[in-house]
């Protein structure tokens, strides 16, 4: 409980434009944009659920976590897989895509990018340790695509973030189509160390959007 309570906290800071950053040598002194989305999430009820298939093969067959999001209407739901055999970080359906009713618009989220999961327990790879990839997968929710969507051509669709050829993986890629490359927009693949805001731009977007998308779920992998 207390990792989702720190969890939850993390996602609300990040939201505000409040996320700690550091400037990378790509950003040419530039300070990347992290505006106050004015969002908020407020835990309202945490559920544990014994379902071994859901908790293993859930981002593969999203049905097994849809039967677990009761009220997609009422609330946004994360459902979080514990034995996940993946190697896939998060999955998330676009509000544009589903009707808000629907049981599969819910954030699905592997426990290992959980906050501060992977250093509690020792693991070696703590790129995804920060707890970004639920703010990551919300964005989605709230109908934000990745920076790099369209490419060099159309972008994400939010006129003041930069248009990235493909995602980022690291802190220092540079597969932005101009400088600097947007690997600190938690919309990238980036690192959690690399994420840190969101665009002006971002938030008029969220909610709001005035583009529909046909493609599959969001998802965030290694």
């Amino acid at each position: 409980m207390d990792m989702v309570e720190d969890q939850v906290s993390w996602m609300n800071t990040a939201y505000a434009g409040k996320e700690p950053w550091t400037l990378e040598y790509s950003d040419f002194g530039v300070v990347p944009p992290h505006v106050d989305m004015q969002v908020q999430f407020d835990l309202i009820n945490v559920s544990y659920v014994h379902d071994a298939e859901c908790a293993r093969n859930m981002f593969t067959v999203p049905s097994l976590a849809s039967r677990h999001n009761q009220n997609g209407e009422g609330m946004l739901t994360y459902i979080i897989a514990t034995e996940d055999q993946s190697g896939i970080l998060g999955m998330a359906e676009f509000p544009t895509r589903v009707q808000e009713s629907s049981n599969e618009l819910s954030v699905n989220i592997n426990l290992e990018t959980m906050r501060r999961f992977s250093s509690k327990r020792g693991l070696q790879d703590l790129a995804y340790d920060e707890g970004d990839t639920c703010i990551h997968e919300g964005g989605h929710s709230l109908g934000l695509l990745h920076t790099f969507e369209g490419g060099c051509s159309h972008g994400d669709k939010v006129d003041d973030t930069a248009a990235e050829e493909f995602p980022s993986y690291s802190c220092t890629d540079g597969r932005t189509c101009h400088s600097p490359d947007p690997i600190h927009n938690f919309m990238d693949y980036a690192p959690d160390t690399c994420m840190s805001g969101f665009t002006e731009s971002s938030r008029r977007g969220a909610c709001g959007a005035s583009y529909s998308t046909t493609g599959p779920s969001c998802t965030r992998g290694r």
